[in-house]
C-alpha cells in the first residue's frame, strides 16, 4: 500500500516530489514497490500523515516519525 494520495495522475509512475515536512526533494515510486513500502509504518503514523499531507514524506522524515512517533 502506497502512502501517496495525489502525487501523479498516473499511479505507479515514479516522480520526484518535495517532502511537505522538510522541503527536501526525493524519489517517490507511487506504488507498493516504492521504498516506503518496505518501512514499518504503523497505522497511527499513516493516519497522522494522511490527515496532514497530500503526498508522502521523505525517507529521513518517515524514519524520524517511526523512531520518535507522532507528536500532536
Amino acid at each position: 500500500m502506497s502512502m501517496t494520495k495525489n502525487v501523479s495522475p498516473e499511479e505507479g509512475l515514479p516522480n520526484t516530489v518535495t517532502c511537505p515536512m522538510c522541503g527536501k526533494q526525493y524519489y517517490c515510486g507511487l506504488s507498493k514497490l516504492c521504498w516506503c513500502a518496505t518501512m514499518p509504518v504503523s497505522d497511527e503514523i499513516r493516519a497522522w500523515l494522511a490527515a496532514r499531507y497530500q503526498t508522502c514524506v521523505c525517507m529521513t522524515c518517515l524514519t524520524r516519525l517511526i523512531e520518535e512517533g507522532v507528536k500532536e
